[in-house]
């Protein structure tokens, strides 16, 4: 025998919660459904459209109507907290929404720690007599390699920030916004980066560029000179759509922008300069961390700025991770 189930208004109830305390299907309809997503994994609204115990049109009447601003008034309500979101009986997954504040302050904890390590074993080498593994770490920290870990962490930070644009730019195409255009460019060029900082394009088109005028002094790193070039034509081709930004938001990629370009152009230009006269030491390793942690800041500024204006902007589009849990018997 079958308990009547009583369903009380939760922080975040899901589609089934919803029909059933409208009246619309049956409570084992909806464990029915549930079980079969247990072993599909497909939405549960389309699971009980085929059965055809409710129509596609009123799933999709109540949730944008409804279901959607319902979690958003909820989620208003907790701006800044991680929420977990569990369906008693019913429960057929876990949502661990993603919180801008904390996913930024993990990642900041990540950018000093390792630069932390990178200045610590670069040091080592000039400071302390050779040591086991001296050579493994030195690779798999030096701040100015490639193919190690703050390479592959920069990657990361890049890639991330290109799906969470396209993200962005596909729902702006989709709901025929203003802009989309150039959320789709920043998508591009962010996975154009991320693919650079992977195999280092920019530095092999230095390296023709130097072949072919040989620059010297600030100029040393002779891909700065294009990279110069197009840092000013994307800036002034972004220009009004910076400027339609929220002031936040806008605030936020000025800074992030500034931080990462002032460490990949600028300090890199102080580098070279530095290195054309004096070579690898000590001064140019510092250097060298510094110009890696601004553009690791400049990243992860850019990330909170994106996922703020996903929370804070971007109606019916929630930043989470979806865990799959097993139904609860009672």
């Amino acid at each position: 025998m079958t308990k009547n189930v009583e369903l009380k208004p939760s922080l975040t109830k899901p589609l089934g919660q919803y029909l059933v305390e409208a009246g619309i299907i049956t409570s084992e309809q909806l464990e029915t459904a549930l079980a079969e997503q247990q072993q599909t994994e497909k939405r549960i609204g389309e699971i009980l459209s085929v059965r055809g115990w409710v129509k596609q049109e009123t799933i999709e009447y109540v949730m944008k109507n409804i279901v959607l601003p319902e979690r958003e008034i909820d989620e208003q309500k907790l701006p800044n907290e991680t929420l977990f979101r569990s369906n008693s009986r019913f429960a057929t997954s876990q949502n661990i929404y993603l919180s801008p504040q904390k996913i930024v302050r993990f990642l900041l904890i990540l950018v000093f720690s390792i630069i932390f390590v990178c200045v610590l074993v670069q040091a080592s080498t000039y400071l302390l007599p050779s040591y086991p593994l001296q050579d493994t770490l030195v690779s798999l920290f030096n701040i100015d390699g490639e193919q190690n870990v703050p390479a592959f962490f920069s990657w990361s930070l890049l890639l991330f920030c290109a799906l969470l644009l396209g993200a962005i730019a596909y729902s702006k195409k989709a709901n025929r916004e203003p802009y989309a255009s150039h959320w789709t460019a920043l998508a591009i060029i962010f996975f154009y980066l991320y693919i650079d900082e992977a195999i280092g394009i920019h530095e092999r088109i230095g390296l023709i560029v130097r072949d072919k005028f040989n620059p010297s002094g600030f100029f040393y790193f002779a891909w700065t000179i294009p990279g110069s070039i197009l840092t000013i034509i994307c800036f002034l081709a972004f220009l009004r759509f910076i400027n339609s930004l929220p002031s936040k938001i806008k605030y936020l990629f000025l800074l992030a922008g500034s931080m990462y370009v002032g460490g990949a152009l600028l300090v890199e230009m102080c580098n070279g300069y530095y290195r054309s006269l004096y070579g690898d030491s000590p001064i140019y390793y510092a250097l060298t961390a510094v110009e890696e942690g601004m553009e690791m800041l400049g990243i992860v500024t850019f990330i909170y700025g994106l996922m703020t204006y996903i929370s804070s902007s971007m109606k019916g589009i929630h930043l989470s991770v979806r865990i799959p849990a097993k139904k609860v018997k009672n």
